[in-house]
């Protein structure tokens, strides 16, 4: 999923402590870096917010900034009570971006390269 990259976007995914939305792999016998991961662009609203998701088995390639939730030129968008499990590199990676100040509560299990990188 990318969101922001052609124009103003917003995504808003709030799940619940007892409900989180998952974002996983498709295949019966997930591992690491089955899937890409969401990327969020420069257009992308500071409305938005990933609040109780779960990411697992993402950051598809060899690339250095592979990653659950990619981030490129955002500036303030919100990721809390979110998960981050078994990625094939970081949870987060954030290249010329920032999260919100209210972004907490995340938690980073096995991933690869390390929880939150940036350049």
């Amino acid at each position: 999923i990318t969101v922001g990259y052609y124009g103003l976007a917003q995504l808003n995914a709030s799940g619940t402590s007892n409900s989180p939305i998952i974002f996983t792999s498709i295949s019966s016998t997930p591992a690491a870096g089955d899937w890409p991961g969401l990327y969020f662009y420069d257009h992308t609203s500071t409305n938005t917010t990933i609040d109780y998701c779960e990411f697992q088995y993402a950051a598809k390639g060899t690339l250095d900034y592979r990653a659950g939730v990619y981030m490129e030129g955002v500036n303030g968008m919100t990721i809390k009570n979110s998960k981050f499990l078994s990625s094939n590199g970081w949870g987060i990676y954030m290249y010329n971006s920032i999260l919100s100040a209210s972004s907490n509560g995340n938690t980073f299990t096995s991933c690869t390269l390390g929880n939150i990188g940036t350049n």
